[in-house]
This record gives C-alpha cells, sequence and structure tokens, in this order.
C-alpha cells in the first residue's frame, strides 16, 4: 500500500491486461473492488514505468495478486479433449460389447458340453485378442504426426492430445495487450491546424512550422533517451512512443537537445497530468507543455497557425475537443502540446502561473494491432469459428480494437466484470453467446466466460501472453500463449506460437 508516491505510473498488463500505464497515488479509496480501480496500491509481478514512491507491504506469498492467480491456476482442473470423450466411450463400447461375446460363447460351450476349464481359456482369450492394443500406439503416433506439422507452421504443441483439440476448437477466447494487439505504445496520428500526419508517417512531405514546432516538443519535452549504438530507445511507454516517432520522421534530436538546452521543467504528476519543460533560446526561453487535453487547452489563449500566435477562439476550442472526443471512441491515447515564450532570467514557473499558453496541436497514441490479425480474425470466422475478446482494457478501447480487427460488435454486446459479477452462472451461459467484447475482467471472470462457452458444447480456445491469462488457458480446451509472453503464460498453455502469428 503506498504511503508516498510522486508521479507514480506501474504497468500492469501482466496482471489486468491494462495496456497503459496506471496512475497511482496515496489518497485512500472507500469501494475498489476492481483490480484496475484500485490506485493506492502496487502489486508484485508489475514494472514501475515512472516516478517515485515509498509503499508497505501487506501481502506477501499466496496473499498476493499473483499468489491469488496461483492458487486458481492449482485448482482450476484440465478438461478432457474430444478425443478423451470419444476413446473413452469406445473403450466402454468395447468392454460391452466384449462381456456380452464372451458370456455368450461361455454359454453356448457350456450347453455343448465342453469343459469349463476350456470354454474359461477360450473366453480369456478371445477378450484378450479383441482388445485393439495397437489402437493406443496408433493414436500416439498421428497425434506426433500432427505435432511436428504444427511445428514447421511455428507452434509448439507441449500437450500431446491438444494436437487433435485444436481442429475442433469453435470459439477463441483472446485477451488483447500483446496477443491481438503488439503491447507497445506507438504514434499513430499528429495534428496541427494546417496539418494532419497518419503512421506510417509521409517522410516526403515537408512539415509546416506548427507540424515541426509539434516534433520539436515532443523530442525536448521528454525524459526518454536514445542510448549510443542500435539499442532501443529507454523511458517511460509514452516518452519511448514520442521519441521514436520523431526519430521516424528523421528529426535530429541530439542536434536540437544541444540547441535548445533544457533550463528547468515540472515533471509529469498523476495529480495535475502534465508535464512542463524550458529550454533556453537566446535571450528568452521557451516553455514546452504536453499532456491531457482537458488539462492543456483551458491553459492556452492561442493557437499556432501559419506560424503565428493567433487568438483561440471558442469555436476553434469546440472543434479541437470533437476530433479529441472522436479519437478517444476510436481507443487512441490524446495528448496536446502548447508552448508559451519566457524570460530565460526568471526562475521556473509555479503551477499557479501555467497560463495563457500557444496550442500548437494534439498527438494520438495507442497499441497497434499485430500484423495478420484482421486477416486471421475473417479466416477463422469463414472455418465456422468465433472470436471473442476478453481483456483488462477499457470498454471503450476494447470496442474500437475489437472493431478495428474485424470482430463483430453488436450494440450492447461489451460487457464489464461488474457486470459479470451480478449474473449467475445460468444467466452467463445464455448471454454469453451475445457478447463479443469483455472488458474490465479479472482472472475469475475469465475462467467462468470459458466455463460458460463449454457448458454450451462448444470448444474453447484461450490465447494470451499474461499471467493474468493462466486460469482461463488452462481451464480451456486448448491454451495457446505467444512466444512473446511471460513464463507463466507458457507453463499453463498447451501450444506456443513461437513467431506470435496467430495464424
Amino acid at each position: 500500500r503506498l504511503v508516498e508516491s510522486s508521479a507514480l505510473s506501474v504497468n500492469e498488463s501482466a496482471l489486468t491486461g491494462e495496456s497503459l500505464p496506471v496512475a497511482k497515488q496515496v489518497a485512500a479509496m472507500r469501494d475498489a473492488s476492481a483490480l484496475v480501480a484500485r490506485h493506492n496500491m502496487v502489486y508484485a509481478g508489475t514494472g514501475v514505468a515512472g516516478g517515485r514512491a515509498l509503499a508497505a507491504v501487506v501481502g506477501i506469498g499466496m496473499d498476493t495478486e499473483l499468489g491469488r492467480i496461483a492458487r486458481l491456476v492449482e485448482e482450476t482442473h484440465k478438461t478432457r479433449t474430444p478425443l478423451q470423450e470419444q476413446l473413452t466411450r469406445l473403450a466402454r463400447v468395447l468392454t460391452v460389447l466384449i462381456i456380452l461375446l464372451v458370456a455368450v460363447l461361455f454359454f453356448i460351450g457350456s450347453v455343448l458340453g465342453r469343459s469349463l476349464v476350456e470354454m474359461f481359456e477360450i473366453s480369456v482369450a478371445l477378450a484378450v485378442a479383441a482388445i485393439p492394443e495397437g489402437l493406443v500406439l496408433s493414436v500416439t503416433v498421428i497425434l506426433a504426426i500432427g505435432m511436428q506439422r504444427i511445428l514447421h507452421r511455428h507452434g509448439l504443441v507441449r500437450r500431446l492430445v491438444a494436437a487433435e483439440t485444436l481442429g475442433s476448437v469453435s470459439v477463441i477466447c483472446s485477451d488483447k495487450t500483446g496477443t491481438i494487439t503488439q503491447g507497445e505504445k506507438r504514434v499513430t496520428h499528429l495534428f496541427t491546424p494546417a496539418q494532419q500526419w497518419r503512421h506510417p508517417f509521409v517522410l516526403g512531405e515537408e512539415p509546416g512550422t506548427a507540424m515541426r514546432r509539434l516534433l520539436e516538443i515532443m523530442a525536448l519535452n521528454n525524459d526518454a533517451v536514445q542510448p549510443l549504438g542500435d539499442a532501443a530507445v529507454q523511458g517511460s511507454p509514452t516518452e519511448r512512443a514520442l521519441l521514436q516517432a520523431v526519430l521516424e520522421v528523421g528529426l535530429d534530436v541530439k542536434t536540437l537537445a544541444f540547441k535548445l538546452p533544457r533550463v528547468w521543467h515540472l515533471p509529469f504528476d498523476s495529480a495535475h497530468k502534465y508535464m512542463v519543460t524550458a529550454h533556453a533560446a537566446g535571450k528568452h526561453a521557451e516553455a514546452f507543455l504536453k499532456g491531457a487535453p482537458d488539462i492543456v487547452l483551458p491553459m492556452c489563449s492561442k493557437i499556432l497557425s501559419d506560424g503565428q500566435s493567433v487568438s483561440l477562439t471558442v469555436a476553434n476550442r469546440a472543434q479541437w475537443q470533437e476530433r479529441i472526443v472522436s479519437l478517444s471512441r476510436q481507443g487512441i491515447r490524446v495528448l496536446a502540446v502548447a508552448m508559451r515564450i519566457v524570460d530565460a532570467t526568471t526562475p521556473a514557473l509555479g503551477r499557479e502561473q501555467l497560463h495563457g499558453f500557444t496550442f500548437v496541436g494534439i498527438v494520438g497514441l495507442r497499441d497497434p494491432l499485430r500484423e495478420q490479425v484482421r486477416e486471421q480474425i475473417a479466416r477463422a470466422r469463414e472455418a465456422g469459428i468465433r472470436t471473442v475478446m476478453v481483456t483488462g482494457d477499457h470498454p471503450e478501447t476494447a470496442r474500437a480494437i475489437a472493431v478495428e480487427a474485424g470482430i463483430e460488435v453488436a450494440q450492447g454486446s461489451v460487457v464489464v466484470g461488474d457486470e459479470l459479477d451480478q449474473w449467475s452462472d445460468e444467466e452467463l451461459q445464455r448471454r454469453v453467446a451475445h457478447t463479443s467484447v469483455f472488458a474490465r475482467v479479472e482472472p475469475r471472470h475469465k475462467i467462468r466466460i470459458v466455463k460458460a462457452w463449454q457448458a454450451r458444447g462448444e470448444i474453447v480456445a484461450m490465447t494470451g501472453d499474461g499471467v493474468n491469462d493462466a486460469p482461463a488457458r488452462k481451464a480451456a480446451d486448448v491454451g495457446v500463449a505467444v512466444g512473446s509472453g511471460t513464463e507463466v503464460a507458457k507453463q499453463a498453455s498447451d501450444l506456443v506460437i513461437l513467431d506470435n502469428n496467430l495464424g
């Protein structure tokens, strides 16, 4: 439990499926049953994305969230595969037929006057001969060949019978972050009053004054660093994505930082949701601001248009607000960017002095889809397999990603974990067929969803890459982990996709 916190953000995707780092604070909470809503708690198995904190340990071992998931995995029993069920039924039928045949033969022999010893020997010999001893060997060889063919398509089968069950799957319950999406933030949209760029950015298009300014602010109002050599950009996920986008466009970040050195800054704070840096520029300094649009826009009185700062009218504000809302509904995280000229000799501005900025533009970020995911979901649909998204992410984000991936999302077919808690198992079995997206769900919810589909007679595959999916993968008929997932995910799976390609 947090005791002190300064701009702390934590990546909890392994536990919750939330693709974005979660801002943490010390304030007590009255009611926070959902894991993603507990902003004053940090958990084992998660990573700090930024900031500092002091926390008191209130749970260890099996009392942690990881421990609870481990208990769920331990208590969840693996279901029998269709092949195992069919072989069991075949064994029962053969057993009954052999017993009847032996009994009839024994009776006929006794009636014909044969000795009981002779008839017993004949009956035993017939019973042994009727048992198909080669069936087990034949099935094993066939499954082994199937495993080998799956391996040629970059799939590692960890459980022999899963090679057969894979062909019987009728429903795929898939996690979002790291499975349908890449699990990495990327800048997808750049908007200024005069230009609109979308990823992949067209390098042949010359950036205008406002677009160049936007890129410069993205590079300088940023604590991410670019190491020497071919090492990846280091920093928080958001700032890594911003710096990577600037580098993709071809801006010389090191030269820019040398020309405009930072003189002071106000770090990002989860309570204020913005970051300010000031950079020496000759006789004056330039203050750069980035943060949540609903916080940044009220600080702006002007807008950068055609290289000039002009008044930011009510109509302009409404247009930008509409654009921001539209992007947010598509599951895109939006940052607003602004600038202001300040006196180079004055000390750092206080938070109460942050006004009079010139609005420059907005940046859209999202966790992009994996390559070929849309095609793979369409091919599964053609094969009669339904794909359902089961994620811990925000409902609107989940809906937007599902629609982009090609999952059919009807009105009212997005259900959150709190609603699941109010449904009985029978009601869930009835409603699950009409639900395409489950959002804000926890590991216990995922198990219920898998079992609800199984209760309807479906063969279910559960795919994912995180610790939170492990219990559901074990409960599913086929548990599938992507190669880039956690070791826990792989150990709880029947199949590991080595190249992360779900097709």
